[in-house]
């Protein structure tokens, strides 16, 4: 938040707008798209887990372009598929809430895991997560920390995660 102080004032807008003084519920979830945007970018820039678990082939598969060798292991590096070219633009290292508010826009679920081997608790962790995400923007503010002049410490835009480069 402290990188996208615009970011904080619409999100905090638009739980004004909905919630007036009130607590959210789960309920006001569908009323939330900025909200929700906000989580599914955040999630897409920063996934919690940035590679997958190894996983062993059974059979041959295809994925785009490659063949994929029965007895294989395969390593799906979470970070690198949540920012695609193809799929997120040119602007896919910035965090850019927009191409998730547009009705019907697709987006990939690999934070979750992959095909079969997607995540159970994935519904549990989202809904924890909107709810945490929309209570700290109702009720606190984030902003940058200040040096003995007052000026603003710009806070350096990196992941720093599980030691993994």
């Amino acid at each position: 938040m402290v990188l996208n102080l615009e970011v904080q004032k619409k999100a905090q807008k638009e739980l004004d707008d909905v919630l007036g003084d009130r607590l959210l519920t789960l309920e006001d979830r569908a009323n939330l798209p900025y909200i929700e945007a906000f989580c599914t970018e955040s999630q897409r820039c920063q996934p919690a887990m940035p590679f997958e678990f190894a996983h062993a082939t059974f059979e041959g598969d295809m994925y785009e372009e490659f063949f994929i060798p029965k007895g294989s292991v395969v390593i799906g590096v979470t970070q690198e598929i949540l920012r695609d070219r193809k799929q997120y633009g040119t602007d896919a290292e910035q965090f850019v809430l927009d191409r998730f508010l547009e009705r019907g826009s697709k987006h990939s679920l690999a934070q979750w895991g992959y095909r079969r081997r997607m995540c159970p608790g994935r519904h549990l962790a989202s809904r924890t997560n909107f709810l945490v995400v929309a209570a700290i923007l109702k009720l606190f503010n984030a902003m940058p920390a200040t040096d003995e002049m007052g000026k603003d410490i710009l806070t350096p835009r990196e992941y720093v995660g599980l030691g993994v480069a």
